[in-house]
């Protein structure tokens, strides 16, 4: 289970490196392939598990709109010559093409009360996930963010919020075996999770946020001066870390609510997509207007 954990997470390692560092035009292309697929497989994983509670929603119609959400932004941003504004009104359009939709799907059905409650499970997956996760792609493209290294912000977050969840896996692990074990944070939610590990997650993700902002100061990002380097460490390594801990203990909640350990099988080690972007869901709309409102303040 580790190997394949350790194997997984170094593919996604040079994936991702691959999209920030190589100067091609075929790196922006890769991460939008990639996010289509990361995207779509996260919205089966969802349906998969709200289908278990009887609640069906209406997988096609969401899917192919955050498809089309997350294509919009990234052939726009790849192509250079569309407006902003213009892609976040074509943006709000396809969103009110899909609430129309939604509702013609609930028109169709014999069951209001049933077709009633697979529009808000719709609606949950598509603000839930699309929503959400449409802030990695608007960061990785700097979509609206007034920066020259965007591309290195969307590596910041991943490996800083990553690090968390590897840190606290690990002191997790040490710690339960200790001779009076750890102390669980939220057992009925998932039953591993301690506060010994939000500690090592928070410490190492203070450590990775204090060497990539220190090595990268006057490169990637402006020089700032220690006492910064090391303030805004601890601003990441510990606000990260809380709610990308709060973007998990989601997914485990819905997967207590099936009784399904892992939200899939798609990736070896992991389980399932839901698994390695649990921690991102909510990271990420705070770290781009994190990014966003500091450049305009």
């Amino acid at each position: 289970m580790l190997l394949y954990r350790v194997i997984s997470g170094v593919i996604f390692v040079v994936i991702f490196l691959l999209t920030v560092f190589w100067n091609s035009i075929f790196a922006p292309v890769i991460f939008l392939l990639i996010a289509l697929i990361t995207l779509v497989l996260s919205l089966m994983e969802f349906f998969s598990l709200t289908s278990k509670l009887d609640f069906q929603g209406y997988p096609v119609l969401t899917t192919t709109t955050g498809a089309t959400l997350v294509g919009l932004i990234g052939i726009t941003s790849i192509n250079g010559g569309i407006d902003p504004g213009l892609c976040e009104d074509l943006g709000n359009i396809i969103i009110f093409v899909y609430l129309l939709f939604l509702i013609i799907c609930i028109f169709s059905e014999n069951d209001f009360g049933k077709g009633f409650y697979n529009l808000l499970a719709s609606l949950g997956g598509f603000v839930y996930l699309i929503w959400t996760l449409l802030f990695m792609g608007k960061i990785y493209y700097s979509y609206n963010l007034q920066v020259t290294d965007s591309k290195y912000l969307f590596l910041f977050l991943i490996i800083v919020t990553k690090a968390a969840d590897i840190g606290g896996y690990f002191t997790g692990k040490f710690t339960a075996k200790l001779k009076n074990g750890n102390h669980k944070m939220v057992p009925r939610i998932s039953p591993n999770k301690s506060w010994e590990g939000l500690l090592g997650g928070i410490g190492l993700s203070i450590t990775i946020a204090f060497i990539m902002i220190y090595f990268s100061s006057g490169n990637y990002l402006v020089k700032l001066p220690l006492n910064q380097i090391i303030l805004g460490s601890i601003l990441f390594g510990v606000v990260l870390t809380i709610i990308g801990l709060i973007g998990d203990l989601s997914v485990s909640v819905l997967k207590r609510a099936t009784a399904e350990k892992d939200s899939g099988a798609v990736i070896p080690g992991f389980g399932g997509m839901l698994d390695v972007v649990d921690s991102l869901i909510f990271v990420s709309p705070f770290f781009y207007y994190f990014v966003k409102l500091g450049i305009r303040l």
